[in-house]
C-alpha cells in the first residue's frame, strides 16, 4: 500500500526514517510513502506525517491493524495513531473490534487504547476480559481498572478473580495473582 504525500519534501523523508526529526523544508513534491514505513517512526513525526495525509488515511489505519501480515509493533502504532488522530465513535467501534478479535495482542492492545478513548467503555471490557484466556490480556485487565480507577467498585471482582484456575498452572500461582492484589 502507497501513499502519495505532498508535505514531505525530498529529504525530510528519509531523515525521519533515520529518527531524525530537526530538519530543513525541502522543495515540497509528491513522494510515494509506504504506511508501514511510517507506522515504524517515532510518535512525534509519525503523527505530523499522518495528519498532514489527513482523515483518507483512517481507513488504511484500520485496514493495517486488522493486517495479519503486518507486525505487532505497526499494529500496535495504527492503532496508537487512529486513537489520537481520529476519536470518536467509529474509532470506539474498530476499538471494540479489537476487543473481541481471536488475536490476544489486538485485545491486549484495545484495551489500551480504550482507556484513552471511553473509561466506561474500558471498564466494563476489561471485567470482561478478566476471564480472558491471555495471561497478558488478563493482566492488562486489571491495569485497565486501575488506570480507570474502578478498582474499588470492582474490589468484590477482583478477589473472585485472584482464585480463578486459569491465574494458576501445575498449581503454581502465575503473575496475574500479584497484580489482583496490588490493585
Amino acid at each position: 500500500m502507497m501513499i502519495k504525500h505532498n508535505l514531505i519534501g525530498s529529504l525530510v523523508l528519509p531523515v525521519a526514517l533515520m529518527g531524525l526529526t530537526q530538519v530543513q523544508a525541502a522543495v515540497p513534491r509528491k513522494v510515494p510513502v509506504a504506511l508501514g514505513d511510517i507506522l515504524v517512526l517515532p510518535k512525534e513525526p509519525r503523527q505530523e506525517i499522518l495528519k498532514g495525509i489527513g482523515p483518507k488515511v483512517f481507513p488504511k489505519l484500520v485496514t493495517k491493524i486488522f493486517d495479519e501480515q503486518a507486525t505487532v509493533s505497526q499494529r500496535w502504532s495504527a492503532m496508537n495513531s487512529l486513537v489520537e488522530l481520529s476519536p470518536g465513535p467509529a474509532t470506539e467501534q474498530v476499538i471494540e473490534t479489537c476487543l473481541k478479535n481471536k488475536n490476544w495482542a489486538l485485545r491486549n492492545a484495545g484495551l489500551f487504547a480504550m482507556v484513552q478513548l471511553n473509561k466506561t467503555k474500558a471498564e466494563h471490557w476489561a471485567l470482561q476480559l478478566l476471564t480472558d484466556r491471555s495471561l497478558i490480556v488478563r493482566t492488562a485487565a486489571v491495569e485497565t481498572l486501575r488506570n480507570v480507577k474502578a478498582v474499588n467498585r470492582n474490589r468484590d471482582r477482583l478477589w473472585k478473580e485472584l482464585e480463578n484456575p486459569l491465574n494458576y498452572r501445575l498449581g503454581k500461582s502465575l503473575w496475574i495473582r500479584k497484580t489482583l492484589l496490588k490493585a
